[in-house]
């Protein structure tokens, strides 16, 4: 190690990377550089024959510099590439796409979970609902449907720090690249959990601009204060509604025109509601096809035409409810959300809706089905004061 030192300065050495879980029974003969940079090829001899593996790099990024020290020592079937054996120097790379993304088995402090792992990890989130909520639905909504591909991350310490963030936090940002917007939850009662959350530089570039969706609010005022001195915050508020204990009597009434009925939308509808998606440039239009195929998704049509929606979203919620302007005024509103709190309810999901505190019709309408307020919420832009741009941003 003392080689290295010499060529990189203790900053450098913060930043260098292992390389774990390799299942290879020989040691390598060589180790080169793939035409990958997030590569690795190991080229191993094993009964006279060359064996060639290709290794992911943890972190992704550019490799700058490789220093070999014998690999004939402490070899074993699971290799653990230490000071011993190889040591390599890792540079963030100027662009992190999706393709990086999936090469980031850990970063500093949060490792990627396992699929096998998030049942019990939605046991955890149930212990800490209702803030959990968005969160814990979110896991259950990729593991029963898969409406969007997420990538979860917990602490390295969990579950003794109970921090999970996911990759993307929204279906759509600038420049699509996976880590450019998350979501995070920890208990309220555990903020100083988010300390391993600031201190994240491999999965995370505080330098660039940050997208984040539907925070408690607790928790984004942590990180805005984290961030005051770094950049901006653009907020939105909003406030989570939930409906925990649906009213027995709850009865959808008949929709009084002759010529309206509630049908399960179809995909083709999908690019007419996001293009009236208040926030349609933060969620793809790639999703709500998706939610549509396979979640529940109505919407009131009178003559043929789709005068009003509402669908169940990737995170568990209500949303995207919509009259258009010539059909108000009919009673389709409340139609549709009693309609589809009972689904929600019977597929053994929580029904919850996010309201703005000015939009004094939702408030009104879901008070009428039972829905009460429990928390705040924040979905927020970070934008640094000086932006590191790359080329293709």
């Amino acid at each position: 190690m003392s080689a290295l030192r010499g060529k990189l300065n203790n900053h450098d050495l913060n930043r260098l990377d292992t390389i774990s879980n390799i299942s290879i029974k020989t040691p390598p003969r060589r180790i080169v550089l793939s035409e990958s940079p997030t590569r690795l090829q190991l080229q191993c001899v094993s009964g006279g024959s060359l064996r060639q593996h290709s290794v992911s790099l943890v972190g992704g990024g550019w490799l700058e510099g490789l220093f070999i020290c014998g690999c004939s020592t402490s070899w074993t079937p699971q290799l653990q590439l230490t000071a011993s054996l190889a040591l390599l120097y890792i540079q963030p790379s100027p662009r992190c796409t999706q393709q990086d993304m999936e090469l980031m088995l850990e970063g500093r402090n949060f490792r990627l979970v396992k699929e096998d792992e998030l049942p019990a990890i939605l046991d955890i989130l149930s212990e800490h609902l209702p803030e959990a909520l968005k969160f814990h639905q979110t896991v259950k909504t990729y593991l029963d449907d898969r409406v969007w591909d997420f990538q979860f991350y917990v602490a390295k310490t969990w579950p003794e720090d109970p921090i999970i963030i996911h990759f993307p936090g929204m279906t759509k940002t600038p420049n699509n690249r996976i880590n450019e917007s998350f979501s995070v939850f920890c208990p309220i009662d555990r903020l100083e959990c988010l300390d391993l959350l600031q201190q994240e530089d491999v999965l995370i570039d505080w330098r660039k601009p940050i997208f984040l969706n539907f925070i408690h609010k607790d928790i984004m005022d942590k990180l805005e204060e984290f961030y005051s001195s770094i950049g901006t915050f653009e907020k939105v508020c909003g406030d989570i509604y939930v409906c925990e204990e649906p009213p027995n009597d709850l009865k959808t009434e008949d929709l009084t025109c002759d010529d309206a009925k509630l049908q399960q939308l179809a995909v083709e509808n999908a690019a007419l509601i996001h293009d009236l998606y208040p926030a349609n440039d933060m969620e793809a239009m790639e999703v709500f096809e998706k939610l549509i195929a396979r979640l529940p998704a109505y919407g009131v049509f009178e003559s043929g035409e789709l005068a009003a929606w509402m669908v169940q979203s990737y995170y568990g919620a209500m949303f995207s409810m919509q009259t258009r302007p010539e059909y108000r005024r009919k009673g389709y509103g409340i139609h549709l959300a009693t309609t589809l709190t009972k689904v929600v309810c019977d597929r053994g999901y929580i029904p919850f809706v996010v309201i703005r505190p000015e939009n004094d019709a939702s408030l009104s309408l879901y008070a009428k089905l039972g829905f009460k307020r429990r928390y705040q919420t924040v979905r927020a832009i970070l934008r640094p004061h000086e932006a590191i741009i790359s080329p293709d941003d």
